[in-house]
Parts: C-alpha cells; sequence; structure tokens
C-alpha cells in the first residue's frame, strides 16, 4: 500500500496523518501496513529533540514509539492514524 501523511505543526509540537491509502483507493484500508518506517526532520518540524512519538488510531490504546534516527516505526497502519511529537 502507498502511506500518505502531511504534518501540522506549531512550535514545540507537530502531528502528522498517517493514511494507508493504496493506488486503487476503494480498498483503502482493507491491508494494513506492517511496520511503517515514517522518516522525519525533527528540525523542519519544530520537535528537535524529540525522543518519543505518540501513536493514535482508532479502536486502540495510543503507543509510545521511540524516535530513533529520525524516524519511528508504527508497528501497524490500518485505514488511519496520527502520530505526535514534541520537542524538548
Amino acid at each position: 500500500g502507498a502511506l500518505r501523511g502531511l504534518a501540522r505543526v506549531k512550535p514545540g509540537s507537530a502531528v502528522i496523518p498517517l493514511v494507508n491509502w493504496p493506488s486503487d483507493a476503494p480498498r483503502a484500508g482493507e491491508q494494513p501496513i506492517q511496520q511503517v518506517r515514517v522518516n522525519l526532520n525533527l528540525n523542519s518540524l519544530g520537535v528537535a529533540g524529540a525522543a518519543d512519538a505518540r501513536l493514535f488510531a482508532p479502536g486502540a490504546e495510543p503507543k509510545t514509539l521511540p524516535v530513533q534516527q529520525e524516524s519511528v516505526t508504527v508497528p501497524e497502519l490500518e485505514l488511519w492514524a496520527v502520530l505526535e511529537l514534541r520537542g524538548k
């Protein structure tokens, strides 16, 4: 599947909506994506020094995911989720 995301930022925090949107759009979210690596530019997002991200997905408890080498790995993405980052 194809992953789409567009960050929204304000000083010290950023949210990135993630959408599992395959090329055959009517099937969006039918095939969850596993181990999705999201590359981040923490300085550009205004969250320099962020050590973790919170993942919010429908029907699931929020998860805290580590930021490693300016990326976050989302264990599974069904139709959509939101990553939240906060700077130090």
